[in-house]
Parts: structure tokens; sequence; C-alpha cells
């Protein structure tokens, strides 16, 4: 077998057939990169081990719960189920933090990074060592024992240039004295992306009334045998004996989940996504799969003629198949190496917007070995197969036969039956992801239209924990440290400065059940529900709320020894209040703990952060009660200014403001315009909406392709066939028909087909998501089906036109 002369002759084939050649290469790159980018997103967060628990017995401990109240649990509770089960062969509990570290030796330079204060025993639940020094020890938790923490190896050498002086070293914790006793290995941030744990009993916690106060997460190792169903029956049974024994504080506290550690960090709704991210580069993968399958039956059958010729006169199987073959697996190399390019771009893209948040240190998002081989593998049996159908025809039909019949037309090999089941799954695929790429970006574009009633330039916030360790023991000085920055910051161009306890661009805050004096419920689902903040007096200055609408303000009177006042906005009048006027009369709120506030008057009516809610979204979820900071004191705060004009120029002179008033506070994340706060917490979701969008496209452009080279052939293998009913009589409007016919069946069926598993996928995200700001299936349908009729009108276009100019004595002589 002469390699050389099947290559030359490949290439000379290819050149003779440049449209149909370029046409498999782009569309095999575009599928591939796509569905490989796809693959390894969702491989590289769902599927990447935690070297920590190769036996997936590490378990997290939550409850279930009822009407929003929260997942993590109070260290009385937590007590109670270490103790009390059966199920677990140690449990360790941590919350999340976020504490200054401050090593004057190393300059001075305060930073806080991402930290975990754990129980001593965390370490040996979860089962690792450190690298250097050793784990947490009874010991270090003792009354009066100085603070002990372990640092990841990355701190070690960004504060202590890897030496080993850290275990020497005099440094601060929020203003603690601590002290180094232990360096993890290279990589390790285990939960999450932690590179500071601190140890404790949480004892301060234990002397608050129980269900109150800051609660935590739980994990422990299951023992050997027991699963994770047994293990959450057992601390059911627990949690069933402390509501009966504690019912003001539990008796909505019946219920626990425990779950894989890993599926838990992952969140319901980010491994909805990614499980939704796999089956759309799936589908993307199986239309690409398809087209090629088309494009290469035929590139082959264009030589069915000439195969047919060379098997009359005697050559061989294996020569006539090298001859298909060489050719074909030059353009599937070529459209190879363009998807590898494309993944490794796309993985790349993907990683650095995902280096903007913190990171559970075990995602990784590369192109992935075990799916690029799956995927190829897929690619080129689709191919091969396509190629060796022509093949297998020619040299197993009769020659006479085959010679005789004309192979090139409408029924010939390439574009039977077969051919148009192929294009009419590409148009359903196409349609299914156009709608569910649609569907996405309205819903996004929504959440975006929100029209806030101030300059969000104007806005800048701080996210700080009021520390008793940084000096914060009363409450009271957490107020005089805002009036001292609000000073300090005026003479820089600030108008106003407050503190808020969980807010967000003016619009988040803790989504809580409430009771209307007067009014009955049967159930907890069944009262009603608000965004709940905790502000001080200068909030409405800040976000420019005033003047009242109706009543009065928050007032510096309003302490915690004065009667419980709340001010409503005027959303909440309209979702809860319709037609009247609610000052005077009173409402108690559902706390974290379980507990119920004491009963709080409504003392006044301001204006909303957002101005009307965004398309899909009820009134209801802009609704919102203002409580006195003074009244409902919280430690963990946003402080917020506002500029003058432009907030970005208030950044610098915040942040020095902060530093000089408590170097052992600063900032618990990039201090930021409301602006940048607004771009960088849609960064995630955007990013998701661009890879549903990617899908879309793909596959919209795939199945365009695809409709135009079976129309395309089709009609040049007609060509003979036109020019002798022109010749007969014919008009030009009956060979326009003929032609647009042969697409017509499979779009129409495409089209409905894609239309109904669209409307499906509609429906699975609005459960997936349940968020009031979906869009409308109806626009989605309105837009996505007459986009994908005229695409494909357009790709029909170019052969009816090719049809309608033939002269028919040279369509006579076409061979």
């Amino acid at each position: 077998m002469n390699l050389l002369k099947y290559v030359t002759y490949a290439f000379r084939n290819i050149a003779g057939a440049k449209g149909n050649s370029a046409l498999i290469v782009v569309i095999m790159a575009i599928g591939l990169g796509i569905s490989i980018t796809m693959f390894s997103f969702a491989k590289g967060i769902l599927w990447n081990r935690i070297d920590i628990d190769p036996e997936d017995t590490l378990a997290h401990v939550s409850w279930i719960p009822i009407n929003n109240q929260g997942r993590s649990i109070h260290v009385h509770d937590y007590m109670a189920i270490r103790d009390g089960n059966q199920s677990f062969a140690k449990m360790a509990a941590f919350f999340f933090d976020s504490p200054s570290f401050n090593y004057p030796a190393g300059g001075g330079i305060v930073k806080t990074y991402d930290s975990a204060a754990v129980t001593p025993n965390f370490f040996n639940v979860i089962q690792q060592r450190p690298l250097h020094g050793r784990l947490f020890m009874p010991d270090d938790v003792a009354a009066g024992a100085e603070r002990a923490i372990i640092i990841s190896h990355e701190v070690w050498h960004e504060q202590f240039n890897g030496e080993q002086k850290a275990f020497e070293a005099a440094i601060t914790c929020n203003g603690i004295p601590s002290r180094v006793v232990g360096i993890m290995p290279a990589g390790f941030a285990f939960p999450g992306s932690t590179q500071v744990w601190w140890a404790t009993e949480f004892d301060w916690l234990k002397e608050r009334d129980r269900g109150t106060g800051l609660a935590m997460q739980v994990i422990g190792k299951l023992k050997p045998g027991i699963a994770y169903e047994q293990a959450e029956l057992d601390i059911n049974r627990i949690a069933s004996q402390l509501a009966q024994e504690f019912p003001q504080s539990n008796k909505d506290k019946t219920r626990v989940e425990v779950m894989s550690f890993r599926k838990n960090m992952h969140g319901q709704f980010l491994q909805r996504m990614l499980l939704a991210l796999l089956a759309g580069g799936a589908l993307v993968l199986l239309v690409t799969c398809a087209n090629v399958s088309n494009l290469m039956m035929a590139h082959s059958a264009r030589k069915s003629f000439e195969l047919a010729t060379r098997n009359a006169l005697g050559a061989s199987k294996l020569h006539i198949v090298s001859h298909v073959m060489v050719g074909g697996f030059i353009l599937i190399g070529l459209g190879m190496i363009g998807g590898l390019v494309i993944a490794d771009f796309g993985t790349i893209y993907i990683w650095q917007i995902l280096g903007n948040f913190s990171l559970p240190y075990w995602w990784n998002v590369e192109v992935d070995t075990a799916t690029v081989i799956t995927a190829l593998v897929a690619m080129l049996l689709a191919g091969v197969v396509a190629m060796l159908l022509p093949v297998m025809q020619a040299t197993r039909k009769d020659s006479y036969e085959l010679l005789r019949d004309d192979s090139r037309t409408s029924t010939g090999v390439a574009f039977g039956a077969l051919s148009r089941i192929l294009v009419g799954f590409q148009i359903t695929i196409a349609t299914t992801l156009m709608i569910a790429a649609l569907f996405n970006y309205i819903t996004q574009a929504n959440q975006n239209k929100r029209d806030f009633s101030y300059d969000m330039d104007e806005i800048v916030s701080a996210l700080v924990w009021f520390n008793r360790s940084a000096g914060f023991q009363e409450e009271e000085s957490v107020f005089a440290y805002r009036r001292n920055l609000e000073q300090r910051l005026k003479s820089q161009g600030a108008a106003s400065v407050s503190l808020t306890s969980g807010e967000t661009l003016g619009l988040y805050g803790a989504n809580r059940s409430f009771e209307i004096a007067g009014e009955s419920y049967d159930r907890i689902e069944d009262k009603p529900t608000s965004r709940t903040l905790s502000v001080t007096t200068e909030y409405f200055d800040t976000y420019e709320l005033g003047p009242v609408e109706s009543g009065r303000l928050l007032s510096l009177r309003d302490t915690k020894d004065s009667k419980p006042v709340a001010v409503v906005n005027r959303a909440f009048v309209e979702a809860y209040f319709p037609g009247k006027n609610p000052v005077g009369m009173e409402i108690r709120i559902h706390e974290p703990g379980g507990q119920m506030s004491d009963w709080t008057t409504i003392v006044g009516v301001c204006q909303n952060v957002v101005n009307d809610p965004a398309p899909g979204e009820s009134i209801s979820d802009i609704a919102f009660i203002y409580r006195p900071l003074r009244q409902s004191f919280q430690r963990g705060l946003q402080i917020i200014a506002r500029a003058d004009s432009n907030g970005h120029q208030l950044i610098t002179p915040f942040a020095k403001a902060m530093t000089d008033l408590n170097p052992d506070m600063p900032s618990k994340r990039d201090i930021r315009t409301n602006t940048d706060n607004r771009e960088f917490y849609d960064l995630f979701p955007n990013l998701l909406v661009k890879l549903f969008g990617a899908f879309g496209i793909a596959s919209f452009v795939v199945a365009g392709i695809g409709l135009y080279g079976v129309v395309s052939f089709s009609t040049a293998q007609r060509t003979r066939e036109f020019g002798v009913r022109m010749a007969l009589g014919a008009l030009r409007g009956d060979i326009l028909k003929s032609v647009a016919k042969k697409g017509a069946l499979e779009t129409i069926i495409g089209l409905l087909l894609g239309s109904a598993a669209g409307y499906a996928v509609i429906l699975l995200l609005n459960s997936f998501f349940n968020n009031g700001s979906m869009a409308s299936p109806v626009s989605t349908y309105l837009i996505v089906i007459p986009l994908i009729l005229l695409a494909l009108i357009i790709a029909m276009l170019n052969p009816v036109l090719r049809a309608l100019r033939l002269d028919p004595n040279k369509a006579l002589r076409h061979v």
C-alpha cells in the first residue's frame, strides 16, 4: 500500500470539495471544543477527588429548614447530637471566619484570610496531619491558654518566607495574641478555601440562651458499615427528643439532613446547574456527531459512482476503503485539533472568571484527559461509520446494478432516510438548547434590570466583624466607631456612613417569616415573609429613602430599653397591608434561633430601595422590615458610605480610616462600590448564562449547516434530473418547490419535537432555581422559533438559488 499516494489522492479530493470539507472541520471543532469545555468544567467541580475522604464517609449534618430558618446547628444542639448519636465514630464543628492576621515583624501589614474556627479534634475527624508542627490538643482551648492556630503552606510562605520562625513569631488574630502550632501541606485548604484554622470549644456560645447566637457547621466520620440514611434516622431521633424537651427553641427543628460533605459543599443549586451543563454538553456532542455523520456521508457519497467503477474493474475492498478513509481521517484530525484548541481556551477563560472567588481547593477546571478521549472516540466512530456506509454500499452491490442506478439522486446512499433522521435530530436538539439558552439569558437579564432608587456608583461598602477581642466589648463601642469613621470620611467627600446587617446593594437581607397581630396561622409555612435588616438611623440618609411616606423613621431614642419598633417600605405595605396605613400595627419576627421576637410596632413607611419588582417577581420580593440595630444587635455588619459624587475616590480613604481607627479590624472583603459589587456577584450567574448560550449558538450553527449540507448536496446530486425536467417544460417554480420540500419535513418535525423538549427544560429550570425573575416561556418561544426558521430558510436559500440558475443543456451534461 502506497500511503503517500493515498494521502495525495485524499488532499486532491478535499480540494475538490472545499466547501464540504471546511464544514466538516469547522463543525467538528466547534462541537468538540464546546462539549469538552463543558464536560471538563463540570467534572473538575463535581467529581474531583477530595483526598481527605476517599471512602466517602465524611458527612455534613444540618437542619432541614422550615420557612427560611437556618440550617446550621447551635452549640447546645451540637453537643447533644455529638454525645447521643450511635452512627458517628467522631464529630467536629466549625464556622467560617475571616480574622485579621497581624505579624508586626513581617512588616506590620494586616491582612485577612479565609479562616475557620474549629473544635480541637477537627483534623483528627478529617484524618489530616500537618507538614510541620502538630495538631490541636485539648490544652489549646483550656482557660487562659494563648490562641493556637494552624496555618496553610501558602500563609507560611507569604508571612514567614517558609522559615521555622513562624513557630516563635508574635502574631495577633483579631487583636488576640496567637501562636502557630502547625503548618499544613501545600494546597490543603479544607473546608473550602481556608488558610488559617484556630482552635475553640465555643465556650462563649455555651453561655448564651439555647438556640441563640452564632450557629456552626457540623461534620462527622461515619462508623464502618453505617450508611448516610441510617445516620440521618439516628440524628432525627435525637432531634425529636430535643424538640420535646426544649419546645421554645427546637419545636421547628425535628428533621436533619446527613449527606456527603462533598455534596454539601457543592450546594444544590450548583449541582443542578452543572448537571444541566453536562446534559447540554452531551446534546451538543450528539448533534455534532450527527452532523459530522451527515457531512462525512456526503463527502464519501460524492465518490460513490467512482467507487462502483473501481469495484467493477476489480479493485480490492481494501484499496477502495483506503481511498475514502485516508481523506476522512485527515478531516477528522483537523477538526479534533481545532476542538482541542477551543477547549483549551474555553477552560482557561472559565478558570480566570472563577479566580475572582474563594473556591474549594479541590476545584480544578482544565481540559480533562478522560473527557477528551471519550469525546474524540465518539466523534471518530461517527465519522468512520458515516464514511463506511457508502463504501460498503459500493463494494457489496452488483457493479452493473449500481452503475445503472443514479446513485447521486435524492434516493442515493447519503441522503436517504438516515440522513433526514439525522437532520431532524439536529434541529430538535438545536431548538431545545436555544430555548434553554435564551430562557437563562432573559432570566439573568431580568435580574439585571432592577431599577434602584439611588446612584450605585456613590455607595461604597466594607464587610466587618466587630469582635470583642478587637476592642468592641460593649455594643456602644460599635456605634462610637461608626461616628468616628463618619467624621474622618466626611472630610474626604462622604455624605453619610451607616451600619447594616446582611446587606448587599441595599437589596438583600435575611428573609424571615413574621406574624401580624390579630392574625392566626395553622402552620409556619403559612406565615408571610419579608427581607429583614438591622440598621443604624443613618441608613435612610445613606440610601436616600426619605422623606418618610407615613409615620417616622428610626431614631436614636429607639434603644434596647425602649419598645421594639420597625420601619417598613412601600412594597411591604402593598404586599401585606394594601389600602391600609400600617403605622401603629404590630408584628413579630421569627428569629434565627427559632424564637419569636417581641411584638414590634410599625412606626413608619419609607420608600423602596428598588423602585419596582424585576420582571417575573412579585411586590413581596422587595418588601423590607428595617429594625434599629440597637434593638437587634449583630456583630457581623456592613459599613455603608455614600460619597458626594464618585464612590471610587472614597475607597482608599475608607480603607486607611478603618486601619487608623482599629488595625485589628480590616474589611473581610475588598472595599467596593455597589456597581462593582453588582458586577462581582453577577460574575458566576453570567458565566453560566454564557455557557448555556454557547450550547445554544453551537447547536444552532451546527443544525443550520447540517440542513444546508443536506439540501445542497441533494440539489447537486439531482442536477441531471432538473435538467431533464426543465427540458421537458418544467417551470423554475416547480424546481424551487422540489428543492425546498427536501428540508421542510425534517424542519417541521424537528421544531415540534424541540419545542416540546424545550418546554420540559423550562419546567425543569423553574423547579431547579425557584427564581421569581424567571423568564416567560411565551417570550422565549416567540424569539427562538422564528429565529431558527429564518436561519434554516437561509441555509436552504443558496441550494435553491443554484437550482433555479441551472441551464438545462449544462444540467443534462452534468456528471
